[in-house]
């Protein structure tokens, strides 16, 4: 009789803290889930170099060369996006590829830098050539598989202006994708 009261009260014991259990499952606290902010990709765009030279016809002519930074202001990894740079290279005023990047990660507050001060970047512009006006574009989340917090800030434009009397100068717009 005295085994019977033990494992009497043992079992009523099990089922108090089984029960006490899926008590505190269903209505005691809940464990917090921590949700980042979504990445959000920007992008800018400036000249940074630009070289004087002459062209085989004695022309005055300018070696126009970028640097790009790509940071992500959001609060989560942006992955698997792409870039492009391009560059509008001739009087067909039409925007040409001129690298591009696939499967790129980024980390909330990091930022990526691509300096095109070296030869292979240069731009050729010269002064007799004014039925166009060379520059550098670039873009990035081409194929939006980021789902950003801002997809209008993905793009940014720089030109190359030469002005009488003054040094070259360049301008860069905002621009959406």
């Amino acid at each position: 009789m005295k085994t019977k009261k033990v494992i009497s009260l043992a079992v009523l014991l099990i089922m108090i803290a089984f029960c006490s259990n899926l008590w505190s499952a269903q209505y005691g606290s809940k464990p917090s889930v921590n949700v980042s902010p979504p990445p959000d990709l920007t992008v800018t765009a400036k000249i940074t170099k630009v070289e004087k030279f002459k062209n085989s016809k004695g022309i005055q002519c300018y070696g126009i060369r970028p640097y790009f930074t790509i940071t992500n202001n959001g609060g989560s990894v942006a992955r698997n996006f792409r870039y492009e740079i391009e560059w509008n290279y001739n009087p067909a005023h039409t925007w040409q590829i001129y690298t591009v990047q696939n499967n790129v990660f980024l980390g909330p507050g990091n930022t990526i830098t691509i300096d095109g001060s070296g030869p292979v970047w240069n731009l050729p512009w010269c002064a007799d050539e004014h039925d166009w006006t060379p520059g550098w574009r670039i873009r990035v989340d081409t194929g939006n598989v980021v789902q950003e917090s801002n997809e209008q800030n993905n793009t940014a434009v720089v030109h190359f202006y030469l002005l009488k009397g003054r040094p070259p100068v360049h301008f860069q717009p905002g621009g959406k994708k």
